[in-house]
């Protein structure tokens, strides 16, 4: 006798959508565009997803500081998926490889905040605002940062 499967539970209503930038602050406000928008059509409020744009914000701004030592004209590469219960947001890169997991370490936040450093405590901002975050640096050199906020 064979079971019968339930029907997968649908999570409602979806927007997506996946877009190439020019490694460039200027691209931080498109970024954050594209996602007040999405969250918008799903009638999600701005104050819920504060935390995905202020985490995503300081990813991207990583990726244009540092993965590319202000390295200009590189892409930087965002796909951001919004439903009524999460936004997931990938960003990838072809900059240098991060040790994302083993930085920074707590004591080194609180080294910085102490001597009121500009920096040291980005990674630990998004790890601390998001639910889930990953990072793979993939066989072809590709960064991958998913990052995923439960509303």
């Amino acid at each position: 006798m064979k079971k019968k499967r339930k029907p997968a539970a649908s999570s409602g209503p979806k927007v997506s959508s996946s877009f190439e930038l020019l490694a460039d602050l200027r691209s931080l406000r498109k970024i954050r565009s594209a996602i007040e928008a999405q969250a918008q059509a799903l009638k999600i409020q701005r104050r819920q997803i504060y935390r995905v744009l202020l985490a995503v914000e300081e990813a991207a701004s990583n990726v244009i500081r540092h993965a590319y030592d202000t390295g200009r004209f590189k892409p930087i590469f965002i796909e951001i998926e919004v439903t009524r219960k999460e936004v997931k947001v990938m960003i990838r890169d072809v900059g240098k490889a991060f040790d994302f997991k083993n930085y920074p370490s707590k004591s080194l936040v609180r080294l910085a905040l102490k001597k009121r450093a500009h920096g040291g405590y980005g990674v630990h901002l998004i790890k601390s605002l998001m639910d889930k975050y990953e990072y793979v640096r993939s066989d072809n050199g590709e960064n991958h940062l998913r990052l995923v906020k439960k509303l």
